[in-house]
């Protein structure tokens, strides 16, 4: 297998199709800023299945804005699920209202921010946290896998506890924590981001949840330090791939046909700039476009300031460059989040096992 021939498509042939920007909601979290009245045609969508196929795509999770909230959801499914593995991305409080066949779905990950109607309201604007448990009952009925998405802000880090009792009541079968992110809306709120020292105080509580998986959290298991058998062991290929996977692994398309490696940027104007829309360019340039070049060149050999002595720069490769464009308006610069101290030895270690930074990907064939 040659390396040229992996990109594109992305090396597991998955894409986040933002189907839509209107919602049902208006969180304060929201890094897309939704609602918008940005949304994706069938004829569209038609004409992007084609593209995705023809350059190999494999997988495409369906989300927003809200998806249920599309008049054309169902043909949508109907016609991506012939050629592709197809999940869908919810608030899951319309899933009843939406008459589609559930079962044609991979799985359905759901944004899950309670744990009562309190917390829920507080991030999301409005009550719906009863609905969404009625609905996650109707998923599993139908065998339907479901996973939570669990974001994690100064309204409930305090009830992590109950939240995960929640998500094993509710037989979910994975649950992904993530902070609340400082892009989009969540920069007009920031009374709810945690400060990497109060998250840093909960991840050994949170390191002991069983299937959990963490983005974006900097704090890494020993297993991963640059000189462990693991990342010794590692290809150099597979280093390269380790880490932030943004382009390297998936892509995000927005309502407007913009492909962006991550999705914090999806209504970034200044960013969106920096690619190319795939009704207008072949995947082959916009992956030579400014912004897909930097993330395709990152790696621990360009990191920069106290990431060049640290020992986890293989799999951490400067942790979020987003972070660091919005908190330092510099892609290049450490991630301002990190509390690590290379050059004085200094690393967080709170009990993370390896596991939690481990996803079930297959790596599709080429």
């Amino acid at each position: 297998m040659k390396f040229k021939k992996l990109f594109p498509p992305t090396i597991d042939g998955t894409v986040y199709l933002e189907i839509t920007h209107r919602c049902n909601y208006s969180c304060k979290h929201c890094y897309a800023k939704c609602p918008s009245d940005k949304e994706m045609s069938f004829e569209d969508i038609k004409v992007l299945a084609k593209i995705l196929k023809r350059n190999g795509f494999k997988k495409i999770l369906i989300t927003g804005g809200e998806p249920l909230l599309v008049s054309h959801i169902k043909k949508t499914i109907d016609l991506l699920t012939k050629e592709f593995k197809v999940l869908l991305i919810t608030n899951a409080t319309l899933i009843q209202n939406v008459k589609i066949d559930y079962k044609k779905l991979a799985g359905v990950y759901i944004s899950y921010d309670g744990p009562t109607e309190q917390e829920y309201k507080l991030l999301r604007g409005k009550e719906g946290l009863n609905k969404v448990h009625e609905n996650i009952k109707f998923l599993r009925k139908l065998k339907v896998p479901v996973a939570l998405g669990i974001i994690l802000t100064k309204y409930n880090i305090d009830k992590i506890d109950q939240l995960v009792k929640q998500a094993e009541e509710l037989d979910a079968e994975k649950i992904n924590l993530t902070l609340v992110q400082p892009f989009g809306r969540a920069l007009e709120n920031k009374d709810l981001i945690l400060k990497p020292e109060e998250y840093a105080k909960y991840l050994p509580q949170l390191a002991k949840i069983k299937n959990v998986h963490f983005e974006s959290i900097l704090c890494f298991s020993p297993e991963l330090n640059n000189n462990s058998e693991t990342i010794q062991n590692l290809s150099l290929f597979d280093k390269y791939l380790s880490g932030c996977a943004a382009g390297k692994k998936f892509i995000y398309i927005n309502p407007e046909g913009y492909v962006t490696p991550c999705g914090y940027i999806t209504a970034d104007k200044r960013l969106l700039k920096q690619t190319g829309n795939i009704f207008k360019m072949s995947l082959k340039q916009i992956y030579k476009t400014p912004l897909f070049h930097f993330f395709m060149n990152r790696s621990w050999e360009n990191v920069c300031g106290k990431c060049v002595s640290c020992n986890y720069s293989v799999i951490c490769k400067g942790g979020c460059p987003f972070r660091a464009f919005y908190l330092k308006n510099n892609l290049n610069v450490p991630d301002p989040w990190c509390l690590n101290e290379p050059e004085k030895g200094n690393y967080l270690d709170l009990g993370i096992n390896i596991k939690n930074f481990q996803k079930e990907e297959c790596i599709v064939e080429m």
